[in-house]
């Protein structure tokens, strides 16, 4: 889940210049959050938990950076472009 928040805003950074950013935030958020029946105040809890606990926060930091990495090269091969 967090990898794909990731990914958000990264979609929310690029199209800053087309969209109005709070629209499209809110538009990517809210599908987000109904794909995985959450409300924003329980993945803010979840993100705080792992995120300021030591144990787990390099752990999840090393999987989401995978993750989103996956999700570039497959982006890059879908249109044939070299790294």
């Amino acid at each position: 889940m967090l990898a794909e928040c990731f990914i958000i805003e990264g979609e929310i950074f690029t199209y800053q210049w087309t969209y109005s950013t709070t629209d499209y935030a809110f538009v990517q958020y809210d599908s987000f959050f109904r794909k995985y029946e959450i409300t924003p105040e329980i993945f803010m809890q979840n993100v705080k938990y792992y995120l300021t606990n030591k144990k787990y926060s390099d752990e999840v930091m090393e999987k989401v950076s995978d993750i989103v990495d996956q999700h570039i090269a497959a982006l890059r091969d879908s249109l044939n472009i070299e790294e």
